[in-house]
């Protein structure tokens, strides 16, 4: 963690001051500017804090800088190149939301409704009073309120994450009921898991980050009738032109998958990539490239401006 925010705090000022400046003026700094941050990236490489980066600056509709730094993969030393694909984890939480927001918009969602009038097991919420490690005993109370599909939007659901390293109890608590971030679970069937087990807190009376986005891509699963991934890919991919956006990588797109990086004994390491390249629907990421990304905020931009001169 501490890498990263030496990483971050030395790259934010760059970009922010890109945001600032015309097509013009970020093509005439090109060569001064965003090569500061292409040293800052190269230093952070050097120490290991990163495996590598894509510096990618678009602004006035087109790329005046682009370059990709360092290595996709670690371990076999494969050199990063400008059309991989990367995990982008957590945004894809934005993504789901979206996908609620046009259903809510159809009027085939209320957010308001509670979660149970979609997906039954999580009828009759209880929240966790106790629990002893030793035995997996636990007592629990009922939830003053039903979980609504505006808690999970906003995270205050009470539901938990589940990783057993950050927190024990409800690690333990979920790793017996089954409750997996792997691939060998569908998301169907995690989610059913998920539904009868304790919160954290009453719905809407706190923060909690955990799986409430993939409570909702089930939710948008059985409201649609089709798979969260072949919804988010006609509603809101393909109109944004997000066209090598996945949340299951095709066959002859995974070579170009980045794999995730972890620290062991302080030496950076890739780790397996089949948790985000595996065919079943399972607990949802997106993976993209920086080019996707680039397109969707053009494309967005401009139907947003086009919907204000209207």
């Amino acid at each position: 963690m501490t890498s990263r925010r030496r990483f971050l705090a030395g790259v934010w000022p760059l970009g922010m001051a890109a945001m600032r400046v015309s097509a013009a003026q970020a093509a005439a700094s090109a060569p001064r500017g965003f090569e500061q941050a292409a040293s800052t990236i190269h230093d952070a490489i050097a120490r290991g804090d990163i495996p590598g980066a894509l510096l990618h600056v678009r602004t006035g509709g087109r790329v005046v800088y682009e370059r990709a730094l360092g290595r996709k993969d670690v371990t076999r030393d494969r050199p990063l190149a400008l059309d991989d694909l990367f995990p982008v984890a957590s945004l894809t939480k934005p993504v789901v939301a979206a996908a609620i927001l046009k259903l809510s918009e159809s009027g085939a969602v209320r957010l308001d409704a509670p979660v149970s009038l979609y997906l039954p097991e999580f009828a009759k919420p209880r929240v966790l009073a106790s629990y002893d490690a030793k035995t997996g005993a636990m007592t629990t109370r009922p939830a003053r309120r039903a979980i609504t599909i505006h808690d999970l939007l906003t995270h205050t659901a009470g539901i938990h994450h589940g990783f057993v390293e950050i927190d024990s109890v409800f690690g333990a608590i979920y790793e017996r009921a089954g409750v997996v971030h792997a691939p060998r679970v569908p998301l169907a069937e995690n989610v059913r898991r998920l539904g009868p087990l304790p919160l954290v807190h009453d719905p809407g009376t706190r923060w909690t980050y955990g799986l409430s986005s993939d409570v909702l891509g089930r939710v948008v699963e059985v409201v649609a009738g089709v798979p969260l991934d072949a919804y988010v890919s006609r509603t809101i991919f393909e109109p944004l032109a997000m066209r090598r956006t996945y949340f299951i990588v095709p066959a002859e797109e995974r070579q170009h998958v980045v794999p995730w990086h972890g620290t062991t004994n302080g030496t950076l390491r890739a780790t397996a990539p089949e948790r985000r390249l595996s065919r079943k629907r399972t607990l949802i990421a997106v993976t993209t490239s920086v080019s996707s990304m680039s397109a969707r905020r053009r494309v967005a931009t401009a139907r947003s401006i086009s919907a204000e001169r209207s």
